[in-house]
């Protein structure tokens, strides 16, 4: 097929900064197209829709961007805030607050490099990595060569940019995201009403 790429762009380690690359490198192609929506799968997690429910289903959730591990998070469909865990939960204790000593308000977010994003996130994130001084370049320098304390292990280099960055970054942009409780159509098409 014409409109498919296999490349080997970064050596890619667990928990580190080259868990990035690839998405990164992903969004930068899908710019190059006059595509609107770049979803990003896992292995496992292949569409459980046919191309066609899948085209209804995004043009019926237009502008929303899907960064989170899932539905069954108290957060919904939309990444999950630090301070929105309890106390003692481990993904609290990973990161600190604020996440970056320059950016006092600065909230680490949670959810997961399996995403279903627009156009203008996607546009968002490359552009503002470019731009020194914003907060995705920020923390992409942090990620590469900062350090954290995690309780109970010590001082280590932040771990797992995949699963923090993309809904940091987001949820910083200003651009649209579920509502922690926000009715959608089941796209099933039986009629009923979820909440996501």
């Amino acid at each position: 097929r014409t409109n498919v790429k296999w490349a080997q762009v970064a050596d890619v380690a667990w928990g580190r900064w080259s868990m990035n690359e690839p998405t990164l490198w992903g969004m930068a192609q899908m710019l190059g197209t006059d595509a609107d929506v770049f979803i990003n799968l896992s292995g496992d997690a292949w569409p459980v829709l046919t191309p066609s429910a899948l085209r209804t289903t995004l043009q019926e959730l237009k502008g929303l961007n899907f960064v989170t591990s899932g539905p069954s998070c108290d957060t919904g469909l939309r990444p999950t805030g630090r301070n929105e865990f309890g106390d003692g939960w481990h993904k609290k204790q990973a990161y600190p607050h604020p996440m970056l000593n320059s950016e006092p308000t600065l909230e680490a977010f949670y959810g997961s490099q399996w995403m279903v994003v627009t156009r203008e996130f996607c546009d968002h994130v490359i552009s503002e990595l470019e731009r020194p001084g914003s907060i995705a370049h920020k923390l992409r320098e942090w990620f590469v060569n900062g350090t954290v304390v995690v309780e109970g292990v010590g001082r280590v280099k932040p771990h797992i940019p995949d699963e923090t960055f993309f809904p940091t970054v987001l949820m910083r942009s200003g651009l649209r995201v579920p509502k922690p409780v926000e009715v959608v159509a089941d796209v099933t098409g039986s009629g009923k009403k979820n909440s996501t």
